[in-house]
């Protein structure tokens, strides 16, 4: 009886021996997939920041370009008055004092 008891501890020992590596490959496994869901997730993370900072710069782009629109917009006014005023100058006099000035339409 006691041989039989000493067989049984043995396969017991054999069995605990081979559930332990195949624990340990378990866990090396896990291990893998665990650093590779952690490298795809950086990945996403920097690719959302790069995508963020990108939608930032686009938007500092399309305000900047709507400033300068309205500044063209405003320098072609005054560009459009400008050539207005030197198609049709009007004709004035200089009186003595050199300040007051009459059009000669209205002489």
């Amino acid at each position: 009886m006691e041989g039989n008891f000493y067989y049984e501890l043995g396969q017991a020992q054999l069995a605990l021996d081979a559930a332990h590596r195949v624990i340990r490959s378990q866990k090396c496994k896990l291990f893998g997939k665990n650093l590779l869901i952690l490298g795809s997730l950086g990945l996403f993370l920097s690719a959302c920041k790069m995508l963020d900072d990108s939608e930032k710069k686009r938007k500092a782009a399309e305000n900047e370009a709507r400033g300068v629109k309205a500044e063209l917009a405003h320098m072609q006014q005054s560009y459009d008055q400008l050539f207005e005023e030197t198609q049709h100058p009007q004709e004035t006099d200089i009186c003595c004092d050199g300040h007051a000035s009459v059009t000669k339409k209205n002489v």
